[in-house]
């Protein structure tokens, strides 16, 4: 289907040469997408901006908890992209000779737990669980309201383990003045 100038699309199953989409939502099998904005799950699209969870894109700007993608720039919390430039709290991102990335610099020394609902790791300045990347400052400071909207079960899981987490954190920043 043609689709150029899409608006609110949903579940828009093999598309081809959309451009200047919109919106669109969970639009797997797209082939040559350009120019997006504000889109939400999909996958292989090119020179998009500000959209939300998708897989394989490249080239865009200011993208947030994406994956598998390639040269995007200005992008948040994405994960297991590679070449990207200016990017703010991604994690496992790898610039052009594979080194990991942390919060925009080189990953050094992360102190991390797996094994629970959400991966856990702090460089002992900030903190990421699951997909969550704050400063450690920001963590003790949210509030149960700040924590549920976080995802399903977060709550529980905070209430649980806040200690633990602070606490890795901690041990964390004590390694660093240590050294």
């Amino acid at each position: 289907a043609d689709c150029t100038g899409c608006t609110g699309c949903r579940y828009c199953a093999d598309c081809t040469g959309c451009r200047y989409c919109h919106g669109c939502t969970d639009c797997h099998g797209c082939t040559d997408c350009r120019y997006c904005t504000g889109c939400t799950g999909c996958a292989g699209c090119a020179d998009c901006t500000g959209c939300t969870g998708c897989t394989g894109c490249t080239g865009c700007t200011g993208c947030r908890y994406c994956r598998y993608c390639t040269d995007c720039t200005g992008c948040r919390y994405c994960t297991d992209c590679t070449d990207c430039t200016d990017c703010t709290g991604c994690r496992y991102c790898t610039d052009t000779k594979g080194a990991m990335r942390w919060d925009g610099e080189l990953a050094k020394a992360l102190l991390s737990i797996n094994g629970l609902r959400w991966p856990i790791s702090t460089d002992g300045k900030s903190i990421q669980i699951g997909c969550q990347h704050h400063s450690v400052d920001e963590w003790r400071a949210f509030d149960d309201r700040v924590i549920a909207r976080m995802d399903l079960g977060a709550l529980d899981f905070w209430k649980k383990y806040k200690l633990v987490v602070l606490g890795l954190a901690e041990v964390r920043k004590n390694m660093e003045e240590e050294s």
